[in-house]
């Protein structure tokens, strides 16, 4: 995730990884003007294509994005 260390409100940006980190895709959230990413967990699922990544974010709040298993698809990590 990305996020500049200011404290004006700003775009949440992840970057997401289907091959093992050989390649990142960027996806733009909302916002936001709680600060940066704290931590980061993923919760994934042998019976779902998706996995829900949640983000705890520094001055408060929590997001959850869905994110598509492309890697499940592929073969891929």
């Amino acid at each position: 995730g990305g996020w500049l260390k200011t404290p004006d409100p700003q775009s949440l940006k992840l970057h997401i990884t289907y091959d093992g980190g050989e390649t990142f895709e960027e996806v733009t959230y909302d916002t936001e003007s709680y600060g940066g990413i704290w931590e980061m967990v993923i919760k994934s699922s042998s019976t779902s294509s998706k996995d829900r990544l949640f983000l705890g974010l520094d001055k408060g709040g929590v997001y959850e994005v869905i994110i598509p298993a492309k890697s499940l698809a592929s073969g891929g990590n």
